[in-house]
């Protein structure tokens, strides 16, 4: 009877088994016909690239009979709240080689976290488990490359580009291309931005504070003609509103939460809320403290200003930043570029002067354009070259497109010691289909003058005062320059602080048709202004693409 007993007892023993802290069966180590080992103990990729892993599966079953699980212990509970194995890949995605592609849900949810995973076999025949002797860890890297705020006109995602024009420096190029299209409202629940987007930027809030890594001190910030959101940077999900980079709130509130633009002039921001203009340097303690310029500041040549939503970088001394004035004291039919020596909270504003010529002989006063500004940028000559479309007083240019060449430099001279600033200006309104334009860029060189229509992107060049004729453009060898599709944007990429692989200018081009969404990244011939080199991203060249209109795009560099 004893031993009939303890026989019982190991029969018991052995069905009722524990599960051990691999979540397998006791027995399926006293009986271990398969050993499972992976061969690596970690492996990390950025998001949209494969992790391919091949374990080392000892065992005397016939392959047929064994069905294999990728499982990780990610950010999901069961229902006693305990963390547990869940499938890593989706049932279709199973098999002895794990091809990963990286991608974030409910059980992946962060970047730049270890999670851990391993592989659990299972005997078909008897329901018997198996697990990998050793499990590992998987880490979906920070994201760079190419921010693509998209959408359909009435709501708009944020996604990234890997390619090889894209990548800063610092990070790895992809074996291929690849997209992420839905980024942020994956990271949000599904829920995308109200509204046509306007812009993205990439900015970096401080060099200072107990910030968990470098990457915590950025921000991206997202504009459309509805709102404004801070994204956090690591996996663009939702900072907050336009309001939540201001440093008072409700009734100490020191901005009227009206988003009308937002630049980067070198390591200073500079946000534009309504008709205030607040300035952050990198090292200052809260962004946006105060508003550097309102409507009643009294600025060092005694005027008063407001601004449309760009300041321009040109220099290092004498005039640096080049602003726009939308209005002069209060008079809003007197607009013109207004000159600063210097960007820097607290001490900008006795340095900042209205570019007025007064009655020197000019081609033009720079302070009394009697128009709107649309473009302007700096060239290798620290030039600024503009856009502007005449308002209903100009009686030169009312409503039509013209350009101007500003040297804010030039020597001193006149009455108004901005004699030598204003060079040429040019009538725009015989340039082809120039009426029809939604978008202006200028390069580096005279003949790097471009923009686009709905149906076409044009070369122009100006040269003293020769207004060179436009024309559609083309290749540096000749050949003509392929672009079908409506063109939703065209951007030369500048991406302040990052530095790229880029040894030429890209202009981005991006189209919209019946197949969709295209990018098309134009290497740019400094001396001729053409292309030497047109690279298109699209859903047959990407993999992952499903990026709608696309408004504008920027370098993620961290």
């Amino acid at each position: 009877m004893k031993k009939i007993y303890l026989l019982m007892l190991s029969v018991v023993a052995f069905a009722t088994g524990c599960y051990d802290d691999r979540g397998g069966n006791d027995h399926d180590s006293v009986l271990p016909d398969v050993e499972i080992t992976i061969p690596e103990e970690a492996y990390s990729a950025a998001l949209g690239s494969k992790i391919t892993i091949t374990p080392d599966v000892n065992t005397t079953i016939d392959q047929s009979d064994l069905e294999y699980r990728w499982e990780v212990k990610g950010d999901v509970k069961n229902g006693q709240n305990r963390d547990y194995f869940a499938p890593l890949v989706s049932d279709d995605e199973q098999g002895l080689v794990l091809n990963y592609t990286c991608h974030l849900d409910t059980a992946v949810t962060a970047l730049n976290k270890s999670y851990t995973c391993r592989l659990h076999a299972r005997q078909k025949s008897t329901g018997r488990d198996f697990y990998s002797v050793n499990t590992f860890t998987i880490t979906i890297a920070g994201l760079t490359g190419l921010m693509v705020l998209h959408g359909d006109d009435t709501q708009s995602d944020v996604g990234v580009l890997a390619a090889e024009e894209f990548m800063p420096s610092s990070s790895s190029l992809p074996e291929s291309p690849s997209a992420t299209p839905a980024l942020y409202s994956q990271k949000n629940g599904g829920e995308k931005i109200a509204g046509k987007g306007l812009s993205i930027v990439h900015a970096l809030i401080a060099n200072y504070g107990s910030y968990s890594s470098y990457a915590d001190r950025f921000r991206i910030l997202v504009r459309t003609d509805k709102t404004a959101a801070w994204l956090n940077n690591t996996d663009l999900s939702l900072y907050g509103d336009w309001n939540s980079m201001f440093y008072l709130q409700g009734d100490r509130a020191v901005n009227d939460n009206k988003p009308e633009g937002f630049d980067l002039c070198g390591n200073y921001w500079v946000a534009f809320d309504g008709d205030d203009v607040f300035i952050m340097g990198p090292n200052q303690q809260y962004p946006f403290l105060f508003a550097e310029f309102t409507p009643q500041t009294e600025c060092g040549d005694g005027n008063r200003f407001t601004f449309a939503p760009h300041f321009l970088e040109i220099a290092n001394n004498g005039v640096q930043y080049v602003g726009y004035a939308t209005s002069v004291n209060g008079d809003t039919g007197r607009k013109g570029f207004v000159a600063f020596n210097q960007i820097y909270p607290e001490s900008t504003v006795r340095y900042t002067k209205l570019i007025d010529t007064k009655a020197d002989e000019v081609k033009f006063n720079p302070g009394d354009m009697k128009a709107s500004l649309v473009k302007m940028a700096a060239d290798s000559r620290q030039h600024v070259m503009a856009v502007l479309k005449g308002d209903a007083g100009n009686t030169a240019y009312s409503g039509k497109y013209f350009a101007v060449d500003l040297y804010p430099n030039a020597a001193a001279n006149g009455g108004s010691g901005w004699m030598n600033v204003p060079q040429f200006i040019y009538d725009l309104s015989t340039l082809t289909d120039v009426n029809d334009a939604v978008a202006f860029e200028f390069g580096s060189s005279k003949n790097m003058c471009y923009y686009a229509t709905r149906t076409g992107v044009y070369q122009y060049g100006v040269d003293g005062e020769t207004l060179y004729p436009a024309e559609p453009l083309g290749m540096a060898d000749g050949s003509k320059l392929g672009i079908s599709g409506e063109i939703t944007m065209m951007k030369l990429l500048d991406s302040p602080n990052i530095l790229t692989r880029n040894t030429t200018p890209v202009l981005l081009v991006a189209t919209y048709g019946s197949g969709g969404s295209a990018l098309y990244a134009l290497h740019m011939d400094e001396t001729t202004g053409k292309v030497l080199k047109a690279v298109k991203y699209d859903s047959s060249t990407v993999e992952g693409w499903n990026f709608g209109r696309i408004y504008d795009v920027n370098i993620k560099g961290i």
